[in-house]
């Protein structure tokens, strides 16, 4: 899952692609020279008539355009719209590839699925854990016979599996989420950042949601204070 701004960058360069030109000229500049009239001041201050030369270009001219990097850039495009993990990188080639609204709208419900599920993401970790140990004199620095001995617990540790929220995932879903709100100022996309806001179970991901809001940091303070 690459950096969001890198992807979005590159959707920004393949876009000026798609418009690409070759250095083959097709059709020349239309260009014009000549005079025109000037007035000039001499040193006692009387105007004097004059022609001053110019140059103008009337009609660029028009290059070849490159279909080949034209091609390859709506290819990629393309990939990242059908792959891309980061769903608001997915609605920029969307829009790049003038995929009709309507459609994209369709899109967002069914991306907001997957960025929803990624907000509650969790990861398993694994821990120590005492499954039943036992009792066992322990015998002091003399010995059985001069060091004396107590009876101590000695835990018996194996590792077992634990689930525990995803914060960094879940801050990532939300960064998508953010981008994609900005991009398309969804009413859907807005709804799911405020849920998030009231009710993940993580500090800094409801943080996130908030910010993603434009909530102030009072505002968010004062959220978190009466929770």
């Amino acid at each position: 899952m690459g950096d969001l701004e890198f992807v979005l960058r590159q959707v920004e360069i393949l876009k000026g692609d798609l418009k690409a030109f070759t250095d083959e000229i097709i059709e020349p500049a239309v260009e014009s020279y000549g005079y025109h009239r000037t007035f000039h001041t001499e040193e006692r201050g009387c105007p004097m008539p004059g022609e001053e030369e110019y140059w103008a270009i009337d009609k660029p001219a028009k290059y070849a355009p490159d279909t080949k990097k034209r091609e390859e850039a709506r290819i990629q495009l393309n990939k990242i719209y059908d792959s891309s993990e980061w769903y608001s990188a997915r609605y920029l080639a969307g829009i790049t590839l003038r995929v009709y609204l309507e459609h994209l709208n369709e899109q967002i419900t069914q991306w907001l699925t997957e960025i929803s599920n990624g907000t509650n993401s969790k990861v398993t970790v694994m821990r120590e854990v005492d499954v039943g140990g036992d009792y066992q004199e322990v015998y002091g620095k003399g010995g059985y016979y001069n060091g004396g001995s107590s009876c101590e617990y000695v835990p018996c540790m194996e590792p077992r599996p634990f689930e525990e929220p995803d914060e960094d995932k879940r801050i990532r879903s939300v960064t998508d989420a953010r981008k994609l709100f900005e991009l398309s100022r969804s009413a859907a996309v807005k709804d799911l950042l405020k849920g998030i806001y009231k009710k993940n179970d993580v500090q800094a991901v409801r943080t996130s949601a908030g910010q993603a809001l434009g909530y102030s940091s009072l505002r968010i303070w004062a959220h978190e204070l009466f929770k």
